[in-house]
């Protein structure tokens, strides 16, 4: 049977055919590609572990906090009592 083409004719319009086949496939992966949203690239159970340690190291912080803003008003009513103990017996110069 002869279809009127060479070999190397028939060889060169097959491998000109695969190519474009090829191409488009290409073409159609990358369009999904470009539409698919990107998988994530970190490690979600990491992030979590992260995020309830810095929870914890926040709540410690804060409690720290506080009682130092209590030892804070401790003193500062500490130090108006002298103040004015001092000042009543004229032990403190003006």
């Amino acid at each position: 049977m002869d279809d009127g083409f060479s070999g190397v004719t028939g060889y060169a319009l097959g491998r000109m055919s695969a190519q474009r086949e090829r191409s488009l496939q290409d073409f159609g992966k990358a369009l999904q590609r470009r539409f698919r949203p990107a998988a994530p690239t970190a490690d979600v159970s990491a992030l979590i572990a992260e995020n309830e340690m810095l929870r914890r190291q926040l709540a410690a912080t804060q409690t720290h906090l506080s009682n130092l803003e209590n030892d804070y008003r401790r003193l500062d009513a500490w130090g108006t009592q002298a103040s004015h103990l001092l000042n009543k017996h004229g032990l403190i110069k003006k």
